[in-house]
């Protein structure tokens, strides 16, 4: 088992990754793309369902024939919200796509340069390189002491690692979860914003904007969350300290991180939104 591929791993995925992840499958599967499309469709159904005759007279055509000419401003008039709104569909995507690259840069600030500093990962492979020179220098004679080595390397190179990689990288996974929860709300953003044309579906189109403002907010409660967890156990342990390289210490973290990120998330959704 190769001490180096796993410290590659212990990198870790950042903000950043999770960023460009996004991007790829937005793009992949072409979620911008399908919600302005549905946009538009559901936009011209609901313009000709509501003002479908109204169009019709003022294109001058009644009884199945044209009996007049067209009255283009009664036309105009009919048409400008649903211009107004289409306008809105076509554009939105591009002002999202900024909104989300400069979020991208918060993520990556808040999910770690503004944490303190954690020392895991080299706590980890000084262990490592330790306990697998003793495997290679423990004679296969002392069955005892060979297998306390060999119970505690795999420890060392199986559990330790998943537990230091979830919790250093707790931030990065709610981000994730952000993620899927904005290509949902992409995918039918068009289909929301076109509601607003009928006062009877409006009430979606300001849910739509609810749930999009709860998107964006999970970045500053979780990079909170995030920080504040860090901090509390690198005060109470020290993220640097020999003493913080302790699987129940380490478990301990993890629990406090994951428990408020959940407590957070609960009080955004409860008592805010």
């Amino acid at each position: 088992m190769e001490i180096e591929s796993i410290w590659n791993i212990l990198e870790g995925f950042t903000p950043e990754d999770v960023y460009q992840g996004y991007v790829i499958t937005s793009d992949r599967f072409k979620v911008v793309g399908i919600g302005t499309s549905l946009g538009i469709i559901v936009s011209l159904f609901l313009l000709f369902k509501r003002s479908g005759e109204i169009i019709l007279s003022a294109l001058g055509f009644e009884s199945g024939q044209f009996s007049s000419r067209p009255n283009y401003k009664k036309i105009l008039e009919i048409f400008r919200p649903t211009f107004y709104i289409l306008f809105v569909i076509v554009a939105y995507p591009l002002v999202l796509e900024q909104i989300e690259a400069l979020l991208a840069n918060l993520q990556t600030a808040l999910g770690g340069e503004l944490s303190p500093e954690s020392n895991l990962k080299n706590l980890w492979r000084a262990e490592a390189e330790d306990y697998q020179e003793k495997m290679k220098t423990t004679f296969a004679w002392e069955i005892g002491k060979k297998a306390v080595i060999v119970v505690n390397y795999f420890l060392i190179m199986l559990i330790k690692p998943f537990f230091i990689l979830l919790e250093q990288d707790t931030f990065s996974l709610f981000m994730m979860l952000r993620y899927l929860y904005l290509i949902i709300l992409e995918l039918f953003g068009g289909v929301a914003l076109a509601l607003y044309l009928d006062k009877e579906t409006r009430s979606h189109t300001f849910t739509w904007f609810k749930h999009m403002l709860f998107n964006y907010s999970m970045v500053g409660v979780f990079g909170i969350a995030n920080f504040f967890s860090d901090t509390t156990i690198d005060i109470f342990v020290g993220n640097n300290s020999v003493y913080a390289y302790n699987l129940v210490v380490m478990t301990f973290g993890l629990v406090v991180k994951l428990f408020l990120f959940k407590q957070s998330f609960n009080l955004l959704k409860s008592n805010i939104f």
